[in-house]
């Protein structure tokens, strides 16, 4: 999970199922978007952006290894590919985070959350 400052807030790897996942996610508020490292979203995905009504972001095409491995230093498959899916989805709404947090400061991260979840353009 990553903030609006690109810094990693948790990572949670488990196999307990998605009431797992909710739960720790609410410990640190309403994501923004969910984002994968390949096209076509999973399941899973989409059903964790429902529940937490938001979107799905996805790269425009599956996302290689060596590109996950450059991305993020992290040596567990699993974390590595989330961090980096969290990465380049970061990347995607880079210059929109600039740009809202220069024109309104200590608001922005909550105008960010609104434009991401696609409730504004």
């Amino acid at each position: 999970m990553l903030d609006s400052e690109k810094k990693i807030r948790g990572m949670l790897l488990t196999r307990e199922g998605v009431e797992e996942v909710v739960k720790w996610v609410n410990k640190f508020g309403v994501p923004s978007v969910i984002a994968v490292d390949t096209f076509k979203p999973s399941q899973l995905s989409k059903r964790l952006a429902a529940m937490f009504n938001c979107k799905v972001w996805t790269p425009n095409r599956d996302v290689f290894v060596k590109d996950k491995e450059r991305l993020s230093p992290i040596k567990n498959r699993h974390l590595r590919d989330a961090h980096s899916a969290a990465l380049l989805c970061y990347h995607h709404y880079e210059n929109e985070i600039r740009k809202i947090k220069k024109k309104h400061g200590a608001q922005a991260d909550k105008i960010l959350h609104f434009i991401v979840k696609g409730f504004s353009e």
